[in-house]
């Protein structure tokens, strides 16, 4: 029988949770008659009410739970009011019940507002997994990192980071860069798991075996221990997606930069050439190539090796890179032969900004002994202009190298045009 009564007086309070009325609530009345003839206490009634919201509430939305329970006391109230029991018995049952209840009502409102709380922490690590993600950029990734940080912990601080060359490199939480050091004592702080002193909350990001950066935070009042706890969980997100982006900027740079120079490679050059090519055949514009060569460097590695053959390269492939303009395109194209694109540059321009690079790596006075007493190391340099001397890449590659050829046959040292004798002057005839 005992289980009969509370099966009954469960389906009584699924059907009230759906539909209050009064006839539900006569039937209650009608089933609490007999649990008095039987013997079954308001003790057991108010318990197995209790035990059964509990089952109610995994089967709804945690939204509707405080309705449910200000529903179904309506329905106990009137099962217990049934009894024949003493007024003060009832009285005691009863107050018995809204204090439980009451109770049970302040555990829940404080469980729901932690798991709201929760539920927001879990979108917002769900969006940014998602964004760092799809994303292979350092700088967008770091951008990404510190917008996050800012939404979930509405503090200042930033995001830092170790670059190439051992430098500290940050992103605020207002996303803007800073390249000075950074704040404090940060860099001692990164070496160290996750550190809180007072305000002030420093976490490293581990990228390999090293520490290659650090989240730098600060936050009036301090940060709480679940706080630090979330946060330490960001950090290993964001250690994870600068690892990945910082791999994939050095296989980018490793496809497209020159190891031994630091300019851009052969294929590189050539895929940008054929972009300068197309747009400049869009928009009816000119561009000059030049081919530069180290003149007699075969006799410089034969006298100083070829290691320090090596080093004399990433030399004058930085004095290249230092002479042209910014808009200009340094690149290697092969043993010691180099290559220079000038956008939008007549012959006229281009032979200035070449000059300069002659003139350079001559002043650097690189010894070349081997060559005789007081030599030093110089280039010869061919140019040809996009569409004056050339329609094709391969044409434009041709003419330079041709005008290359015809600077070494004319003693070297020189800045040779294609085909037009009449536009460059020897070395000797120039005026510095």
């Amino acid at each position: 029988m005992e289980i009969k009564w509370q099966e009954a007086y469960l389906e009584l309070l699924r059907q009230y949770s759906r539909q209050q009325s009064e006839a539900i609530l006569y039937e209650a009345s009608k089933l609490s008659k007999a649990l008095v003839e039987r013997g079954v206490g308001p003790e057991d009634l108010v318990q197995f009410h209790l035990e059964a919201l509990e089952g109610l509430f995994r089967d709804i939305s945690p939204l509707r739970v405080p309705g449910l329970i200000l529903m179904s006391f309506d329905l106990l109230l009137e099962v217990m009011m049934a009894y024949a029991l003493s007024f003060r018995e009832y009285l005691e049952v009863k107050d018995k019940l809204i204090a439980r209840l009451e109770t049970f009502n302040q555990e829940l409102t404080a469980a729901n507002s932690n798991l709201e709380t929760k539920v927001q922490e879990l979108t917002v690590i769900q969006d940014m997994t998602r964004e760092l993600g799809a994303c292979l950029d350092l700088e967008l990734t770091a951008r990404i990192i510190t917008r996050h940080l800012r939404e979930l912990f509405h503090c200042t601080g930033g995001l830092y980071l170790v670059n190439g060359s051992g430098e500290w490199q940050g992103y605020t939480l207002e996303e803007t860069l800073v390249h000075s050091a950074p704040p404090g004592d940060l860099a001692a702080g990164a070496r160290q798991s996750a550190r809180l002193a007072g305000r002030d909350l420093t976490l490293p990001l581990v990228i390999g075996q090293e520490v290659g950066g650090a989240v730098f935070l600060q936050k009036e009042g301090g940060f709480s221990a679940d706080e630090v706890r979330l946060a330490e969980i960001i950090a290993g997100y964001a250690a994870l997606a600068v690892e990945r982006a910082q791999l994939y900027e050095a296989m980018k740079r490793q496809a497209t930069i020159d190891a031994k120079t630091g300019l851009y490679n052969y294929q590189h050059m050539m895929e940008l050439l054929e972009k300068e090519l197309a747009r400049a055949r869009r928009y009816q514009r000119t561009f000059t190539l030049a081919m530069l060569d180290i003149d007699d460097f075969k006799v410089y590695n034969d006298t100083h090796g070829h290691r320090q053959g090596d080093k004399t390269l990433q030399r004058i492939a930085a004095i290249i890179q230092s002479s042209i303009r910014e808009v200009d395109i340094a690149a290697r194209y092969g043993g010691e032969e180099f290559v220079m694109i000038m956008p939008e540059t007549n012959t006229l321009e281009a032979t200035a900004v070449t000059e300069r690079v002659r003139r350079n790596i001559m002043n650097a006075a690189i010894d070349n002994e081997g060559c005789g007493p007081g030599r030093v190391l110089t280039v010869s340099i061919g140019l040809a202009t996009y569409p004056l001397d050339a329609a094709t890449i391969g044409e434009l590659i041709d003419a330079a190298d041709s005008a290359l050829y015809m600077a070494k046959a004319q003693g070297k040292n020189t800045v040779r045009v294609f085909g037009k004798a009449d536009r460059w002057r020897s070395d000797k005839e120039r005026v510095f």
